[in-house]
């Protein structure tokens, strides 16, 4: 295992009790294709049902993602918070990543 897929492994064994319906909204940044203007989700028409399912997803996907900088927060940020009040209930945000934040004002912002 990769250190994203034992975070997501890890993660998800800690959180799974937690979680009612399994449903957990999964989103990529920081490749050649988002840059860091916006995010890409796992699946276009749906959302994983666990985490199970969210490492399977991330493994069929890595082979075929270009990563590409700079790694800006702002952008996953704001989908999470474009989620929460669509749904109008409590979300957790997690965010896995290998750096830096380098738009360190516009990810504060």
């Amino acid at each position: 295992m990769n250190p994203y897929q034992e975070v997501i492994s890890i993660i998800g064994r800690t959180l799974d009790a937690f979680d009612d319906d399994k449903i957990i909204p999964v989103y990529g940044f920081g490749d050649s294709s988002t840059t860091d203007k916006s995010v890409f989700p796992f699946y276009k028409d749906r959302n994983p049902i666990g985490f199970e399912e969210i490492l399977k997803r991330y493994n069929e996907i890595t082979p075929t993602v270009k990563c590409a900088g700079p790694t800006n927060f702002a952008p996953i940020i704001y989908q999470a918070m474009r989620i929460t009040r669509a749904a109008r209930s409590y979300h957790i945000l997690i965010i896995i990543a290998d750096g830096d934040v380098i738009e360190l004002k516009e990810t504060s912002d």
